[in-house]
């Protein structure tokens, strides 16, 4: 004979609401929930409180430079904003400007000193990103689309070099160079001073919040990995204590299961 299908039998354990057998139903039924809640937790937390992802930035040059030179007869400056050239019109210099593939918004600063006359300098690094606290997971961020210079000819205090990166500081996100090289070229060269930058934009990490969903995703997978573990344990507990006949209910057996409970 073959079995073509199967099924179990049950048997009830019934009782009042305030007795040992319901209390006892009601206790395995918490632990039940709450043990997985609390072993999760305490293993490293249960939120994602924090998310890292990588994204390759795009930089765009926006043709803004501001260019200082401190030499023995005197500081001299050149730059892309007329109001600075202004104020400065006794130190100014004209330079040419020349660029390569170039993508970004922000603002890198870089110094180099020298005890000896300079024809150019050749520099590599990176543009790394800064960050000091999390961003939103949704929308756009565009809260420091705004220029990292000056914009007016009012105080030529603004225009001071601490005063420009202090203000810079302030934001959460900033870009600096780092990983840099220089190379000097010395020997006089006349009116000709060559600056070679190259910038490399690497992968940068942002961090950010993460969203409701993802929370609750992440918290779902581990809390529903332990609770398979600690319901299976309970109901082992639990069908041994009513199996064992330690609490009194009422009992009804599948061959009786039409008629009236029985006490145990």
């Amino acid at each position: 004979m073959w079995v073509v299908h199967q099924q179990p039998y049950a048997i009830y354990h019934k009782a009042a609401v305030c007795s040992k057998a319901t209390c006892f139903s009601f206790l395995i039924f918490l632990v039940t929930l709450v043990t997985p809640l609390v072993l999760v937790y305490r293993s490293q937390g249960l939120w994602v409180r924090e998310v890292y992802q990588r994204e390759q930035p795009d930089v765009r040059f926006k043709h803004e430079v501001l260019l200082t030179l401190n030499t023995q007869e005197g500081p001299l400056v050149w730059s892309t904003f007329p109001s600075f050239n202004t104020l400065m019109a006794r130190h100014l210099r004209v330079s040419f400007l020349q660029q390569n593939q170039v993508v970004l918004e922000g603002l890198a600063h870089m110094q180099h000193q020298s005890g000896v006359p300079l024809a150019g300098i050749s520099t590599w690094g990176d543009l790394s990103l800064n960050q000091r606290h999390p961003l939103p997971s949704t929308g756009i961020y565009n809260i420091y689309d705004i220029p990292a210079f000056p914009t007016s000819i009012s105080s030529a205090a603004d225009w001071r070099l601490d005063s420009i990166l202090a203000n810079y500081w302030e934001r959460n996100i900033t870009t600096r160079v780092s990983n840099s090289y220089s190379v000097e070229q010395t020997g006089a060269g006349g009116d000709m001073f060559t600056l070679r930058l190259h910038l490399h934009y690497p992968a940068q990490q942002i961090w950010i919040i993460p969203s409701l969903a993802f929370l609750l995703k992440s918290a779902w997978i581990q809390y529903l990995s332990v609770l398979v573990l600690v319901a299976y344990l309970t109901s082992c507990i639990k069908h041994w204590v009513f199996s064992s006949r330690l609490l009194p209910a009422w009992i009804r057996y599948p061959q009786n299961a039409h008629e009236p409970f029985k006490r145990d």
